[in-house]
């Protein structure tokens, strides 16, 4: 007999601390929330949860995440709850969300009643904020670069407001705007210089006006990275295809790169030009484009090579360039991708390895692969549910240059499967890019290499990783690896990497906002190895930049499902409500176990003994 379960979300994302009662929330409110969780625990299994750009297994009302993610939270009760006896959900929230996809448009497997509790103000009160900076978080030494600052009034009109942006306290920019109505927005295009290397933090900001709900959202931080300047790569295709644009999209969400379009047929460019070249199922079967390839292996520059339904098989074969197909015969399959967990070139974040499995499946050249012993295989074509042990995505490295393979076309299907799943294109982007980086990534003699970001998000984890070679630069697994990281205000940090097998990991957990610099070392053998760098952890605003509750989308998620919104004054009208539903009942489950009846002995002995009484009878009576 399983309970009928009601599950109580509470949204504790900052945005709700922002109104002016908001100790409310954190005192009142919560003891009412909690008063009610325990009320319905005398006919339910109750089930608490707070989210915010994360979910947590409790009733946690800090109002401290940076994020809100609706749709998250309700994606991560489909998968705890599913083919559970759900009677309803509650939600209690302000209807802001930032993060994910619109849940009006979701498709939910839980099909219950959703109830919504409405938190927040829909008032609009006066307050003159920065709601957003658009920038690019990398730009080019000696250049110069924009922000657009959105600057946004409500309820302030004739008054008058000045707009800075300011580095390290110097002043780089000033306006005076006057707020002509109510509701007040401008766009302030601002152009900065970046005369120097590194990361620079710069702050926008207007000034208060009187009786402002709030303050904090006045200041925007932004971090932006200075390098020297942008590595150039060609994509190069027989003909046009829906992955070709899909790379290039992906490549170039990191700054660093730009991504050239150009076809075999009439090639023109300068490979001189470009630090690295994509073949896109070149070799093909269309036409003779085997010199171009040519060159480009001349010339020892890293190359990718993708294949696919297009690609000569055979000549590419004679490319030497890690693997062989034999007797492909120009078919495809079409297999699923596995992350090989013993990978070690290069780090992909956890959603990402967790999304690869989920991906369709590419189409790749159908035949027997040949792999050489200094491949690298990222990922493996997956038949079915089976890895098949096939490479699907590898590297390698001759001669001081590195190339990569992608035996199979179809990444178009995955970017649209990751927008479609998680609302962004983060997993083909980050595939890509890294892929890209690792190719151009120049060869390092040093024997102690640190791999860091140089700008982390204050809601993610600093996590490094490290790589400690011998004198023959061999990667070694037995060394001794710390860093010292101290902050602005000078006070140090101690950790110790862990050991991956070959390379060594480091997860430092969240640090607060601010510019901080590093300090590692090695002990390999009789030798200490060092290494320094620094990096910056950049604000999540974006809860700052809306402060009146979205309480329609409240109204609707509930009225779609079946369900009620209420009000925060009225949570004893909602606790009355699913107290009294009678379709929220209690589930019997039956097991029926079917079982052979040669496998009960005492039938068996039984039939035996019957048998033998009747031999007997028969016998005695003269019948045999």
């Amino acid at each position: 007999m399983e309970k009928p379960i009601v599950i109580i979300a509470q949204d504790n994302s900052s945005s709700i601390a922002l109104v002016k009662d908001s100790a409310y929330y954190k005192n009142q409110y919560a003891e009412g929330i909690k008063k009610i969780a325990e009320a319905l625990e005398s006919k339910y299994e109750v089930r608490t949860y707070s989210w915010g750009e994360k979910v947590s297994d409790n009733l946690t009302m800090t109002f401290s995440e940076k994020e809100t993610d609706i749709s998250g939270f309700l994606d991560e009760a489909d998968n705890r709850f599913l083919n559970r006896n759900v009677g309803a959900i509650v939600i209690a929230s302000d209807g802001l969300y930032n993060k994910g996809v619109n849940p009006l448009y979701r498709n939910g497997l839980l099909k219950v009643p959703l109830y919504t509790i409405a938190l927040g103000d829909t008032t609009v009160q006066r307050d003159a904020l920065i709601s957003d900076v658009r920038f690019n978080r990398t730009v080019y030494l000696n250049n110069s670069f924009p922000l657009e600052i959105i600057l946004q009034a409500r309820q302030c009109n004739g008054n008058n407001v000045t707009v800075n942006v300011t580095e390290n306290n110097t002043e780089l920019f000033t306006k005076n705007i006057s707020i002509t109505n109510n509701s007040f927005t401008q766009k302030i295009p601002v152009y900065l210089e970046a005369k120097t290397k590194g990361n620079h933090h710069y702050k926008v900001a207007v000034s208060t006006i009187t009786g402002e709900i709030t303050p904090a959202n006045n200041v925007r931080d932004v971090y932006i990275e200075v390098i020297e300047h942008k590595q150039k790569i060609l994509l190069v295709s027989a003909s046009s295809h829906p992955d070709v644009n899909a790379i290039r999209e992906a490549i170039e969400s990191n700054q660093n790169y730009e991504v050239t379009l150009a076809q075999a047929s009439g090639f023109d460019k300068k490979l001189s030009d470009y630090d690295m070249v994509i073949f896109y199922q070149l070799p093909s079967q269309e036409g003779n484009n085997s010199s171009l390839v040519d060159a480009v292996i001349k010339q020892n520059m890293p190359r990718l090579f993708i294949l696919g339904n297009q690609t000569d098989i055979a000549l590419f074969n004679r490319l030497d360039a890690g693997i062989a197909i034999n007797g492909s015969r120009q078919k495809s399959n079409q297999p699923l991708a596995m992350v090989e967990s013993s990978f070690s070139l290069f780090s992909l974040s956890n959603e990402t390895v967790s999304g690869i499995n989920e991906m369709p499946p590419l189409s790749a050249p159908f035949g027997e692969y040949k792999a050489g012993t200094m491949n690298n295989v990222l990922l493996s074509q997956k038949i079915g549910s089976v890895n098949s042990g096939i490479p699907l995505w590898l590297f390698n490295e001759k001669a001081n240059v590195r190339t990569g393979i992608i035996a199979g076309e179809g990444l178009w299907r995955w970017r649209l499967y990751d927008f479609q799943k998680h609302g962004t294109f983060n997993l083909t982007n980050e595939l890509l890019a890294k892929t890209v980086q690792y190719l151009l990534v120049k060869e390092n003699k040093s024997r102690f290499r640190i791999d860091a970001k140089n700008i982390y998000n204050e809601n993610e984890s600093v996590i490094m990783q490290a790589e400690v070679f011998d004198e023959n630069l061999e990667l070694m697994n037995n060394a001794e690896v710390s860093i010292t990281i101290t902050n602005d205000k000078k006070n140090n940090f101690p950790f110790t990497f862990s050991n991956n097998g070959k390379t060594y990991s480091l997860n430092a957990g969240y640090f607060p906002v601010g510019d901080y610099r590093y300090k590692a070392t090695a002990k390999a053998g009789n030798k200490i190895l060092a290494a320094e760098g620094g990096f910056s952890v950049s604000p999540v605003q974006i809860e700052q930049s809306e402060t009146v509750a979205d309480h329609r989308l409240l109204y609707t998620l509930s009225q779609k499902s079946g369900g009620k919104m209420f009000y925060r004054n009225e949570l004893e009208k909602l606790k009355d409500e699913l107290l009294k539903r009678d379709d929220l009942a209690s589930v019997s489950y039956v097991q029926t176990k079917l079982e052979e009846l040669l496998n009960k002995k005492w039938i068996f002995f039984l039939i035996l003994l019957l048998l033998g009484a009747e031999w007997f009878l028969r016998k005695r009576s003269g019948s045999y």
